[in-house]
């Protein structure tokens, strides 16, 4: 006997959200969103919706992800965790450049004759 077609939905809709959960975590949208709302809300512009564009676009424009970070630093509760996690985003940054210099650092130069 065959599946009703309503069933069939449903299965196909409870499957669908995990691969949905992990592009969001992948893409890490939560972060991104809720820096948005933090910012939002701690400067409580006359017009939100122009904040938003600008806030999107200013974080689409911006290569250096050290500026994003501390743009956003800049604009969070020194009491929320997203600003703990900005300071681990930031040091995280300092460290991996770090490591990257000293690598470069430690590499023979080749003579060039």
């Amino acid at each position: 006997m065959a599946r009703p077609i309503a069933v069939q939905k449903v299965n196909q809709q409870v499957d669908k959200p995990e691969s949905d959960k992990v592009f969001l975590e992948k893409k890490n949208v939560k972060t991104i969103l809720t820096n948005l709302m933090d910012s939002l809300l701690h400067h409580q512009p006359k017009d939100p919706i122009n904040y938003i564009y600008c806030y999107f676009d200013n974080l689409y424009n911006q290569g250096d992800p050290l500026k994003v970070a501390y743009d956003r630093l800049k604009v969070i509760n020194h009491n929320s965790i997203m600003f703990d996690d900005c300071l681990l985003e930031i040091y995280q940054i300092f460290l991996d450049t770090a490591t990257s210099s000293n690598q470069q650092q430690q590499q023979p130069k080749k003579n060039f004759i």
